[in-house]
Parts: structure tokens; sequence; C-alpha cells
């Protein structure tokens, strides 16, 4: 799969997972009564949704890239394996970070949906290092 190709694919699945935590925080907003068109909890719900999606695209799309290059003998099987372990460190490190510079995660409430999140990104940082470390080890070379 080409880089471009990759690119397009990380950004569909940020943009969706974005989209969907968009509109989970406009539902919730219209529960509570609130006239304005556009809340702090639909950008909460963004921020949430789209993190989520972030460390999801971002394994997917290096572990493509990855069993892709294995295959092609343009990359060793250890180091497909340790850009898997960084891709999915950054995948976790990094939407917290964000969410934790918008402002937007305060009090009791904010801290779990921090720590959801944070379990979250950890739970398929993790499986995805897993499922795509098998697949690196398993690639027959051309």
């Amino acid at each position: 799969m080409t880089a471009c190709k990759l690119v397009i694919l990380w950004i569909g699945i940020v943009v969706c997972f974005g989209c969907f935590g968009f509109f989970e925080g406009y539902k919730d907003a219209v529960a509570t009564g609130s006239q304005e068109f556009f809340r702090d909890i639909e950008l909460e719900g963004t921020l949430l949704f789209g993190g989520i999606g972030f460390g999801v695209a971002t394994c997917v799309a290096v572990g493509i890239y990855v069993i892709g290059k294995v295959r092609a003998k343009l990359l060793s099987k250890g180091c497909a394996i340790s850009l898997m372990v960084i891709s999915s460190a950054v995948s976790v490190i990094v939407p917290p970070l964000v969410m934790d510079q918008s402002g937007l995660f305060r009090g009791e409430i904010g801290a779990a949906e921090f720590c959801l999140e944070d379990g979250l990104l950890l739970g398929i940082g993790l499986l995805s290092f897993v499922a795509f470390s098998i697949a690196v080890l398993r690639v027959h070379q051309r």
C-alpha cells in the first residue's frame, strides 16, 4: 500500500471517530436542554473519540506499512516490530496530552474520561502490537 493511501486511511479513521464523538456530544447536549449550537460537550466528545481514532489509525497504518515492507524485504522483522512498539507508544501517549492541553477535561468527570481514554488506548496499543507482531513474524518474504 502506498504512503498516500495509508495517509488517506489514517485521516479517514480519525475523522470517523471524531465525527462519532461530536454527534454523541451533540446528543448529550440536546438531552440536557442546551440551546447553543457549538458547546464544550461536543468538543469533549470529539477529542475523546478522535483520540481513540488517532490510536487506532496510527497502529493500523504503521502495521500495514511494516507488513508491506517486510514482505518486500525492505525491512527486517526485528526493525518492523520495533516500529510497532514505537507506534503503539505514540498512540497511547499523544491523545491524553492533547486532551490535557485542551482544558476541557476538568474535575471528577474529566478525570474519569481521561482515565477511560488512556485505558482504551493502552488496550488498543497492546492488542495492535501483538496482532501486527504476529503478522510480521508470519510474513513470507518475496
